[in-house]
């Protein structure tokens, strides 16, 4: 629990650490960004990936918050490899400017983002609901004070896709709330409007990244649920934690020696869906396997 708890905080506190900081302009952020893949691709270390990761995604919030005049993610020299977690640090912001209003939000998401990208801010819409709900003070992690919707009424007024996402980065941080896994799974199930397995996955997903110290253990221990979908999500949350260390770092899964047949199972999985994706140059929005349709795609709000 000890361990588990500084190494969410150590997140936290990483994650928060460009608030306030800037504005910069458009080449000043498309440098920091880059420069920060680059030596993250240069060590393959999921420890470094990882970290790079936290600062990308804070300074996405950054962006999200004071855009450079005149200037958006869908500029053709923001590195593909970073345009994930860069758009999901963005929708941190989208909310605080937003102020949990839904079509504030999705105006600032869908004026910045680049359309094969957009909804990775969405998911963290959910991340941020979640935020709010635990008690503790928003200052010291950099949030404003913000007046908490009802998730269930604010949830209704996007579209199926969006609620999916919204629910699994509910889930990312229903773990940094808890002392466990199970403690999380439990959590999830008291919430119905929540979209159940999305968020176990969400759960697998933060689980897989805070703990990348760990790195083969978590590979290598099996989630065993009653709900074999549930038991599928929390498989596809590790998976895609692969999938997503691959896109900011290319070759880093095959750089990997899994230490046993479910870790390479995950590994030999991850590396064909992102296969999949390059080819498409966009990564599917934390979904494992062949959505219906392009996700890109999908409605801002429910009509």
């Amino acid at each position: 629990m000890w361990t588990s708890g500084w190494r969410k905080l150590v997140t936290f506190l990483a994650v928060s650490g460009s608030k306030g900081k800037g504005p910069f302009t458009q080449e000043e952020f498309l440098a920091r960004w880059s420069a920060i893949q680059r030596s993250a691709a240069r060590s393959k270390d999921p420890q470094e990936m990882t970290r790079g990761f936290w600062e990308m995604e804070s300074l996405g919030a950054a962006y999200g918050e004071t855009p450079p005049r005149g200037c958006t993610l869908r500029d053709p020299n923001l590195p593909l490899e970073v345009r994930p977690i860069v758009h999901t640090g963005m929708g941190v912001a989208a909310v605080e400017v937003g102020d949990f209003d839904p079509a504030r939000i999705s105006q600032r998401i869908e004026s910045l983002a680049h359309p094969d990208f957009r909804l990775f801010s969405y998911e963290s819409v959910g991340a941020m609901l979640g935020a709010y709900e635990a008690p503790f003070p928003k200052r010291l992690l950099g949030l404003k004070p913000l007046r908490r919707p009802r998730p269930g009424e604010f949830i209704s007024h996007f579209s199926p896709e969006i609620q999916r996402l919204i629910s699994v980065g509910y889930g990312r941080v229903l773990y940094f709330n808890s002392g466990s896994v199970s403690t999380a799974l439990r959590k999830i199930a008291n919430r119905p409007f929540l979209d159940a397995p999305a968020a176990v996955l969400g759960v697998a997903f933060a689980c897989a990244m805070i703990n990348h110290l760990d790195f083969w253990l978590v590979l290598e221990t099996e989630g065993r649920f009653r709900d074999p979908n549930w038991s599928a999500a929390y498989r596809n949350g590790l998976i895609y934690a692969l999938e997503f260390w691959e896109w900011e770092v290319p070759g880093f899964l095959r750089s990997l020696r899994p230490r046993g047949p479910r870790s390479a199972e995950l590994i030999a999985v991850a590396q064909r869906e992102v296969e999949c994706c390059i080819g498409r140059s966009c990564l599917n929005a934390f979904f494992v396997g062949s959505p219906a349709g392009n996700p890109a795609s999908a409605p801002i709000t429910a009509a």
